[in-house]
């Protein structure tokens, strides 16, 4: 990737690095590696390698790339001139190694997404159902992730990462993958639990009163009073014991 001009995050000087002089100014004090962030949140960066005096630079994801994309445009350019390089020949194929690594990357994404958008869709199971195992039903799940991959031995297929949920609708530490050849065994799972502070309770949020379905219309904390609707029916509790709500509303810090 070419660029006359990026948009400075963090600089320092490539001089240390295995960078060839600028084949327009001849120079080596000027070359500058550039590392700039390309989403808000900073979790990725592109490096830029090339001449600040002359604006030049190539840009990658990859500091090695940039540093070889820059390293065979001044190695052409020098040679040009007549310029004598030691270890031309290393460089260049220090390219092609750069280009192909660029390609393969390039594949893997299409692959990865041929799986998300072709096997991933089949699961019928998103991130957050709850889940159980007929294998196993004293145990229920909750979908943390959810990916597909593709294996020489076992084709393309899902995976499911879940967490187990305890009796009382805590989500414990671990994690388990169940894969698609597991589907014929996973059902939905039980979603309700018993509060155990009135402070979980989310005003807006879907609960089970006695075993019928309600929505939380208000709380009042200081009376450890609710009001939950149905329909039109409005009912006032003041007791956690015939109460349930989502797993979700349990565990919220």
């Amino acid at each position: 990737m070419f660029t006359k001009e990026i948009k400075l995050r963090f600089e320092r000087s490539a001089v240390q690095y295995d960078v060839l002089t600028c084949p327009s100014c001849n120079s080596r004090s000027n070359l500058t590696i550039y590392w700039t962030s390309i989403n808000a949140n900073k979790s990725e960066e592109l490096t830029s390698v090339g001449c600040k005096k002359c604006k030049t630079f190539f840009t990658e994801k990859e500091d090695c790339h940039a540093i070889t994309f820059w390293n065979n445009y001044a190695l052409i350019e020098l040679l040009k001139k007549g310029k004598k390089i030691k270890h031309n020949k290393l460089y260049k194929y220090l390219y092609q190694k750069a280009k192909a690594e660029k390609e393969a990357d390039f594949l893997q994404d299409k692959i990865n997404q041929y799986l998300e958008e072709n096997i991933s869709t089949k699961c019928k199971f998103s991130i957050g159902d709850i889940i159980r195992d007929k294998r196993d039903t004293k145990y229920n799940w909750i979908v943390k992730e959810l990916s597909s991959v593709y294996g020489v031995n076992t084709g393309a297929f899902w995976i499911l990462k879940v967490q187990c949920i305890n009796k009382n609708g805590k989500i414990l530490e671990g994690e388990t993958e169940l894969w698609e050849n597991d589907e014929k065994f996973l059902e939905s799972g039980v979603e309700f639990y018993q509060p155990t502070r009135w402070t979980q309770l989310k005003s807006g949020n879907a609960c089970l009163y006695q075993d019928l379905e309600y929505t939380i219309s208000s709380i009042n904390l200081s009376k450890r009073e609710a009001k939950l609707k149905n329909g039109i029916k409005e009912t006032k509790m003041n007791s956690l014991t015939k109460l349930k709500i989502s797993v979700h509303d349990i565990n919220e810090t």
